[in-house]
């Protein structure tokens, strides 16, 4: 009796990684726009839950956690769904970040340098780095972005970089950027008023990524060249070369991007 066996198929797999891609960006958007309603919702109530004392430090609040002795079944589970939202958001982010990274390096060994330098590797980095440390909806803000683009553009090649995908969508970029710069503003104030105990550290890596942001990301490098150019006039006269020292940093990163890709693309 011959045994007859079906030859595994590269389109099967390619459907699936197709279809684990979607559901990542989906989940990702979906469940971070609940949990940004909830914490919405809830710090419009923080007035009501707490006095001025403890609103400007001067005194202890009393915090009142949901157990399941001191609640029911139902209190309990929804007390937890906050937390899920905002970790399904992320798992999200590692399922469709991970396929693209997949898809991008299946033929070749890529060096350490060469992960670092991509953006969808430095995406994945970000929420690793945000399910260890406190929640925010900050955090979301920039990842939802990202799968927005993606989603609505669902036929464009996945192992394509960010910023190449969506260059057409500069404001929701530069938005992206600007919701980077509040979320080390807030790990900033974070670690000054000890809200967190590893707030430092998050901090540290989190500047780091975004230092690789800087070198590598153009939509990140034209947001700051704005905001630079936009505060460039109340800079002192006395300040003026270090400051120029700073934009021709930023600016000369761009030209190194915009070479890169026009050598890349001639090569193809």
């Amino acid at each position: 009796m011959k045994v007859i066996r079906k030859k595994p198929s590269s389109i099967d797999t390619k459907a699936k990684q197709r279809a684990i891609w979607i559901v990542g960006h989906y989940m990702t958007l979906t469940l971070g726009a609940l949990y940004v309603l909830y914490a919405f919702k809830h710090n419009l109530g923080i007035y009501h839950r707490r006095s001025w004392k403890t609103l400007f430090l001067l005194a202890k609040r009393n915090v009142y956690s949901v157990t399941w002795k001191n609640s029911t079944w139902r209190q309990y589970l929804i007390s937890w769904l906050p937390s899920l939202c905002y970790q399904g958001s992320l798992l999200g982010v590692f399922m469709s970040h991970g396929v693209t990274e997949y898809q991008k390096w299946i033929n070749t060994s890529p060096s350490f340098y060469d992960l670092l330098s991509s953006e969808n590797f430095q995406v994945i980095l970000l929420a690793g780095l945000w399910v260890v440390s406190r929640r925010s909806s900050f955090k979301l803000f920039p990842l939802m972005i990202v799968s927005y683009l993606h989603i609505t553009k669902k036929n464009a090649v996945k192992d394509t970089e960010i910023s190449e995908i969506t260059m057409k969508n500069a404001k929701l970029l530069h938005l992206m950027a600007y919701s980077e710069l509040i979320v080390i503003l807030t790990l900033l104030v974070n670690t000054f008023i000890f809200k967190e105990a590893i707030a430092g550290f998050v901090l540290l890596f989190t500047i780091a990524i975004f230092w690789l942001r800087v070198n590598f990301s153009p939509y990140t490098q034209a947001t700051l060249l704005r905001l630079l150019m936009a505060v460039d006039k109340k800079i002192p006269q006395k300040n003026k070369e270090k400051w120029n020292v700073i934009k021709s940093f930023i600016f000369n990163k761009m030209k190194e991007r915009e070479k890169a890709l026009n050598s890349a693309r001639a090569a193809t």
